[in-house]
C-alpha cells in the first residue's frame, strides 16, 4: 500500500513539473521585425527600424535592435482560426499616426491584442463623439 501511494505521489509530482515546464515554455515568445514607419506603442512614439517583441504571458515587451527594453504594455491573448506562418503586426492609423494594436508571432494561431493607453482611449472617445455630432447634425 505504501509503495502504491509513493508511486502515485511521484507520478503526480512529475506531471506537475511537466506542466510547469510546458507553461513556462509557452509563456515567452520572441520575434524580430522591421517596421518601416514611425509608430506609437503605449504613450510613446518610436522611429522606423528593427525591433523585437517578447511576450511574457499578458505583457508585451518592445526591444530595440540592441535588445534594450523600450516599453512594456498589457496584452490580451487572441486566437486565429488558422495558424499563421509569418510574423504579423496590425496597426490602426489616424491622421497619419500608426498605433500598434496586434502582434502575431507567426508560429501558431496565438496573438496579442494590445490594450489602449488612457490618452488613446480618450482620443477614440472624442473622435466617436465628433462623428456622432456630425452624423446627427445633418439629420432634421
Amino acid at each position: 500500500m505504501k509503495q502504491q501511494i509513493a508511486r502515485t505521489l511521484i507520478a503526480f509530482t512529475l506531471a506537475i513539473a511537466g506542466l510547469a515546464a510546458t507553461a513556462a515554455a509557452q509563456s515567452t515568445s520572441a520575434m524580430t521585425v522591421n517596421i518601416p514607419f514611425e509608430f506609437t506603442l503605449g504613450e510613446r512614439n518610436y522611429p522606423a527600424g528593427e525591433y523585437s517583441f517578447v511576450r511574457e504571458q499578458h505583457i508585451l515587451v518592445l526591444r530595440d535592435a540592441q535588445r534594450r527594453s523600450l516599453a512594456q504594455v498589457l496584452a490580451q491573448g487572441v486566437e486565429s482560426p488558422i495558424p499563421l506562418t509569418e510574423v504579423k503586426l496590425k496597426f490602426s492609423t489616424y491622421e497619419g499616426q500608426h498605433t500598434l494594436t496586434e502582434v502575431w508571432n507567426g508560429q501558431d494561431s496565438l496573438g496579442a491584442l494590445l490594450f489602449r493607453s488612457k490618452s488613446q482611449a480618450n482620443e477614440a472617445r472624442r473622435r466617436s463623439a465628433e462623428l456622432r455630432e456630425t452624423d446627427g447634425g445633418g439629420q432634421q
